[in-house]
């Protein structure tokens, strides 16, 4: 048995698959099918080589989504780690820039550098 990741929603959606299948096959009972016990036994043999499509289909989606979530989060992560870097560097660069032009001005500069400096709050979401 695969190891799945969203029991809860590999099991609501195969649950969904298997009644839509019954529901189909329920509206095509042939008219030489009369009885509920006759009835019964048709939809069921009609369905039961759906469920297993059905189990298929549903550990696939489930995974599959499992699998893209998890790569556009670690690429998110790498993107995020590469502006964070470029926004330091920036900081940087103009608190450097500031400092240069203060020394060749004449005037003290007593400016922390970034890393000593308060970190702005990410913006909200």
């Amino acid at each position: 048995m695969p190891n799945i990741t969203e029991p809860g929603r590999f099991l609501i959606l195969l649950t969904v698959l298997i009644v839509m299948a019954i529901v189909l096959v329920s509206l095509e009972i042939p008219e030489g099918v009369s009885g509920l016990r006759e009835q019964v036994l048709y939809v069921w043999g009609e369905t039961e080589p759906l469920v297993v499509v059905s189990a298929v289909v549903a550990l696939i989606a489930v995974e599959g989504w499992a699998m893209l979530a998890e790569r556009y989060l670690r690429e998110r992560y790498r993107k995020g780690r590469e502006e964070g870097r470029e926004e330091e560097r920036k900081a940087w660069r103009e608190w450097n820039d500031r400092r240069v032009l203060a020394e060749k001005n004449g005037h003290p500069f007593n400016e922390p550098p970034p890393s000593h400096q308060e970190r702005p709050e990410p913006p909200a979401r």
